[in-house]
Formats: C-alpha cells, structure tokens, sequence
C-alpha cells in the first residue's frame, strides 16, 4: 500500500526558485489574452513580492510561458519568459525583482507561433542552460547555454510526423550524467520523446501516448524522491476530465490520477519541491474559468494544498513550471 507523504518546509510554489535572500518564491505567468504578467510570491506567505512586465512590446496580450533557475551561474534564481502567438519569438532572462539581465531572439525568419520555455544543466558545466521549443510548425527546439548565451544547439524531433510545435522539459533522467531534453507535440503526434546534448538525432527514450492528434503538457521531476532519478509526468491538452500519467526513465508507467478541476479548457502544470525530498506537480487551468492553483501529491493523486494567482476577475489560464533545487 502506498504511503501518504507529510508535506515538508516552506510552502508550495508554482516556479520554485533561490532567492537571492535565500527564500524560496512563487513565479506564475499570464495567459494568453491578457497583458505579460509575471508575479513573484513569497513561497511560506503567498504574500505578492513582485509583478512586473515580462516583455516591452505594445499591445501583446499572447501569454507568458515560464521557467525559473541559476542561468547566471551565481548562486541566485531567475525568471526566463518566453513569448506567445503574435510576436517575435524571444526570451527573457530578469532577477526576480523584474530587472532585465538579457533578452534574446530565437529561431530564424519571422517565425510568429509562440515559444515554450524549460530551464536545466543539459551540457553538465554546472549552470542551467534555457531549452525554448516552437509552439507551433515545424517544431524546432534549440538550446541557450547559460554561460556564454549563445545557442549551442537546435533539432526538430518531430520532423516526420508533427504538424504542430513541440513542448520541453529537462530532466535527471539517469544519476550520474547531465539532464535531458524532454519533448512533447503540441498537436498531431503520440510519443514523449527525451534526448541527450550529446545526441541530438536519436532519442534516448520514446513513450507512447495514445490520442494521436492531441497535443500533451509535459514535466520532469524527482516524484519518488531523492536517490532516485526524474520521472516524466504527462497530460493530454484537451478533454474533459483529464489524467496525468507518470513515467519512470525506463519508460514503465509508475502511476496516474484524473484532475477534474478545469474542463475543456485543459490544464498546465509543473513540478515543485517543498523543501523535502519528493516533487509534487502545481496544476493551473490552461484557459479560461480559474485562477486557482492545485498542488497535487502524485503519490496519493489528489491535491494537497492551493493557492490564487493573479488578479480576482482573472480568467486568461496560467503557465506553471518548477525549479528544481537538486
């Protein structure tokens, strides 16, 4: 029988990040709709620490995909913001006060489709590096080496069979070597795919989805604890009630749950820590009816905790990611 685990440390948190006061913080961005708002909570008061624009651009209400980790090499967590549908793809690296460190373009030619944002040590030096994956066709992903900034690498890892974007997430997914690029389709595709910096042609791992046509969310996190690797959590886009599935690293399902909160709209989520051992995954509405916030025990599949994010009359969806502190 499976064991119910005690909530411990500091408070849940959507975008766990290291302050640079050494507290832990809330990092929630914007949906699609609304102006690029990113807040930053206080992880143990939920108390609002921070909101400020993700991006300078006029007028730009497409959502703010989110990652949060130490891409400076510096000891101290940051926001990376990625932009949606109708700009220019880009990112955006700011302190959790909101500071702007550095802004980059991505992707060639005038590529308008949006951008989804994951943050971790890919090439094994020690500081995160930012993976930023086409929201929509033809689904190149490329990754941003946190030392230097510059792009070291780019593939499309569904060149045969997606017609839609790609989703990324990294993962530890053996112990002894760097974290790896996880991918998921958008649209239009069946299999979770993770790949090596080393090896960026053939994939390492392939988990089969089956709703073809479906696009599916993605998160990476150590969901059975420390001393063991990331698991890979997995969610269809769309639907009614949804489940998410959890894989181990060899690919064998370890467990599921059905999150029945949010509807047709679906949902996004990310992995957390709390200051113990286990991951929990932060669940948020992908659109529309909700700003309220689930943070879910994969071990016992129902939520534990929650929070509101965002102003009361919001209903534009969230993005969630987390950082992961080991």
């Amino acid at each position: 029988m499976k064991q119910a685990r005690l909530l411990i440390g500091c408070v849940l948190a959507v975008a766990l990040a290291r302050a640079a006061c050494g507290g832990n913080v809330i990092v929630v961005g914007s949906g699609v709709g609304s102006p690029p708002t990113v807040q930053v909570f206080d992880a143990r008061t939920h108390k609002l620490q921070k909101s400020f624009a993700a991006f300078d651009l006029p007028n730009y209400t497409g959502g703010v995909s989110v990652a949060a980790g130490e891409v400076l090499g510096d000891g101290n967590s940051y926001v990376i913001a990625g932009t949606g549908p109708s700009a220019p793809a880009m990112i955006a690296v700011r302190s959790l006060i909101g500071q702007l460190v550095y802004k980059l373009s991505v992707f060639p030619g005038d590529y308008p489709g949006g951008v989804n944002v994951a943050v971790g040590d890919v090439n094994g030096d020690g500081i995160d590096d930012i993976i930023v994956g086409m929201n929509e066709s033809p689904g190149m992903v490329a990754v941003i080496d946190g030392k230097s900034r510059a792009q070291i690498a780019s593939f499309i890892p569904y060149r045969d069979s997606n017609q839609g974007g790609v989703r990324v997430a990294v993962g530890r997914l053996k112990s002894d070597e760097p974290k790896y690029i996880i991918v998921a389709p958008t649209k239009d595709g069946s299999y979770i795919q993770a790949y090596s910096i080393h090896n960026l042609q053939t994939p390492v791992l392939t988990i089969f989805q089956q709703n073809p046509g479906e696009g599916f969310n993605i998160a990476a996190g150590r969901f059975e604890g420390l001393g063991r690797p990331d698991d890979i959590a997995v969610a269809s886009d769309f639907g009614g009630i949804l489940t998410i599935r959890i894989y181990r690293p060899d690919g064998g399902l370890w467990t599921s749950f059905p999150v029945p909160y949010f509807g047709p709209g679906g949902f996004r989520f990310g992995a957390v820590y709390t200051g113990g051992a286990f991951a929990y995954l932060a669940v948020a509405p992908g659109s529309g009816r909700s700003r309220q916030i689930y943070i879910f025990d994969p071990l016992r599949g129902f939520p534990v905790d929650g929070f509101l994010a965002l102003s009361p009359n919001y209903t534009g969806g969230l993005f969630v990611a987390g950082d992961d502190p080991f």
